[in-house]
């Protein structure tokens, strides 16, 4: 496993599951969420600025296997970001090569 990583902390963070009635867009993978999909929201505020995200359920297992992992999330639009940091920084190959596999998911939708 990669080293942990210093995030600063929210003053607010929810997240709440929804099905959607309309479509939308994953802020994670850029995917399409579409009628009927489960899927996450996630509202923070972070130094004073307000954030609300979707998340796919792709994308929700892949960020909850990471908080799970490292004890800690970022907004969805980062989280590719801290994978591919992961990746780079991890001494297991096959923890490496598991994050490889979500974001090859998430260039594959891009």
């Amino acid at each position: 496993m990669c080293d942990g990583f210093d995030l600063e902390p929210w003053s607010l963070y929810r997240t709440r599951a929804h099905v959607a009635r309309k479509s939308h867009k994953c802020s994670c993978c850029g995917g399409s969420i579409v009628i009927g999909d489960r899927y996450r929201v996630l509202v923070t505020v972070l130094d004073g600025e307000f954030s609300s995200e979707k998340e796919c359920p792709e994308c929700i297992v892949m960020i909850d296997r990471f908080e799970y992992e490292h004890g800690t999330r970022s907004n969805s639009c980062i989280m590719p970001r801290l994978v591919l940091e992961c990746i780079e920084y991890s001494d297991d190959h096959e923890t490496a090569e598991r994050w490889k596999a979500d974001i090859d998911r998430i260039r594959s939708v891009k």
